[in-house]
């Protein structure tokens, strides 16, 4: 069955009209949000999850075509849909987005947006012993290092250092040795040489 052309459009205008959401007005571009996030939260646990996640995917996806020319600027929502869409898109493209996000929020000083982001990246890599599974760690030992949770980014800076070490890439190994160290010293616990 043909979807008609104005069903998106009659559906706003009857949930306005219901008061259940509002338009927000900038520039030439209209958004919607709910009037109120138990809204939102109510209709989103209606979904089943195999429905949600798709539902996820379809928003990154026409995020993608829209926001192609400025990406960047949507880096984190386009990274949380990402990821909320599970195994409907490839976890590639999910790790990739939320480590831009990750960056982009460290860049901000955002460090516990930074964190979300790592912790999702990190778990689609749960038991990797990769190069790419360490740097997300030695980031995230760095946010945790940021938000002054020291004794969980000293267990991360030196779980990165035993996968870097494992694998013999020395130059990370001596990157990740370095905040560590400093880490230490800063707590007293490194011993004059």
């Amino acid at each position: 069955e043909q979807a008609r052309p104005d069903a998106a459009l009659e559906a706003i205008e009857e949930a306005e009209r219901a008061r259940l959401v509002e338009a927000e007005t900038g520039g030439r571009q209209t958004r919607y949000r709910f009037v109120h996030e138990l809204l939102r939260q109510t209709l989103s646990a209606g979904l089943s999850l195999p429905r949600r996640q798709r539902l996820h995917a379809r928003v990154a996806g026409v995020m993608e075509q829209v926001y192609s020319a400025s990406i960047d600027a949507h880096v984190s929502a386009l990274a949380h849909h990402l990821y909320q869409a599970g195994l409907t898109v490839e976890t590639e493209k999910a790790i990739h987005f939320l480590s831009e996000a990750a960056s982009q929020a460290s860049r901000a000083a955002a460090y516990e947006e930074a964190l979300e982001h790592l912790d999702n990246a990190v778990s689609l890599l749960e038991n990797e012993d990769t190069v790419r599974a360490a740097v997300l760690r030695a980031q995230r030992a760095a946010a945790l290092r940021n938000l002054s949770q020291n004794q969980e980014a000293v267990q991360e800076y030196e779980r990165a250092l035993d996968v870097f070490n494992s694998l013999g890439d020395d130059i990370r190994f001596v990157e990740t040795c370095a905040p560590l160290a400093i880490m230490h010293m800063r707590a007293g616990q490194l011993q004059q040489v």
